[in-house]
């Protein structure tokens, strides 16, 4: 029995983030990203309830205080209906998931969870470090990641900003593969 691997839950959403990360820098569909993204947000949630973590609260306040009461179930509703889709296909086998941007959930929750792992360890893991920029650029209309990086002492923003999308997303994924591959 001792043969067996320890798993702490934080450990699990590191795993999850890094695997979702390198499906996204690789092009996989949304589908596989979503459900690694959703199910470290709900271990970082369930751990939020325990010992709040202040980026999570962050976020439910700020969700508080912007969303007009009468469509904070509507908003609520949005964010998990994908993931109650996939989760609960016995309730209704022949559903089909309309209306709602998959990729672009995973491109809001995906860095809110990689802050939020951050927060619980006091730094980053490499590989998350470079999903974060991945979506730090791709996120800029919503996020000031440019803010974000002179906070974390990240240099060059200018350098990598200036980059094409496309270059910038191979040089990640070959960061990512060396780091991986150590």
């Amino acid at each position: 029995m001792s043969n067996r691997p320890r798993i702490e839950k934080i450990d699990a959403v590191i795993a999850q983030l890094e695997a979702a990360i390198y499906l996204v820098l690789k092009d996989f569909g949304p589908i596989p990203i979503h459900s690694l993204v959703w199910a470290s947000r709900t271990i970082l949630y369930d751990l939020h309830k325990v010992e709040p973590n202040p980026v999570l609260s962050k976020i439910e306040t700020s969700i508080e205080l912007r969303v007009k009461p009468e469509f904070k179930r509507e908003w609520y509703n949005y964010t998990t209906r994908a993931a109650n889709f996939f989760k609960h296909a016995d309730r209704d086998p022949n559903a089909i998931l309309d209306g709602i941007d998959v990729a672009g959930v995973n491109s809001v929750e995906l860095p809110i969870c990689i802050i939020a792992v951050g927060q619980l360890l006091d730094g980053l893991p490499m590989k998350l470090r470079l999903g974060f920029a991945h979506f730090g650029f791709l996120s800029n209309r919503w996020m000031d990641f440019e803010a974000i990086c002179r906070d974390l002492n990240i240099p060059d923003f200018e350098y990598y900003n200036s980059m094409s999308d496309t270059k910038r997303k191979q040089l990640l994924l070959e960061a990512f593969e060396l780091v991986h591959n150590r």
